[in-house]
């Protein structure tokens, strides 16, 4: 069984996965890795100019702001679970 934290995020993951799945399908399994792995560094990107953005005054900080960070780290998220399977399709048998 799940926390409630782990519970919530995969819930949130699903419901991504879900929208990038009715676009681009399961794409990800084929695609080459480095393809991947740029798109997790423009993620990431995203997530550290949001954190500075957001954090640098150490204020309350909006429920839209903080909903644009919240999706961001899904976003970053599913790239490392797509760097995760992709990574198996590597092991030696």
């Amino acid at each position: 069984m799940l926390n409630k934290e782990l519970e919530e995020f995969s819930n949130k993951m699903q419901l991504t996965y879900d929208r990038h799945y009715n676009i681009k399908n399961d794409s990800y399994k084929n695609c080459d890795i480095i393809f991947l792995l740029n798109k997790f560094k423009e993620e990431e990107k995203e997530v550290k100019y949001l954190i500075n953005k957001l954090f640098q005054f150490n204020q309350k900080i909006s429920n839209h702001n903080i909903n644009e960070l919240q999706k961001e780290l899904i976003d970053l998220s599913l790239m490392c679970m797509m760097l995760y399977y992709r990574a198996n399709t590597y092991r030696i048998k």
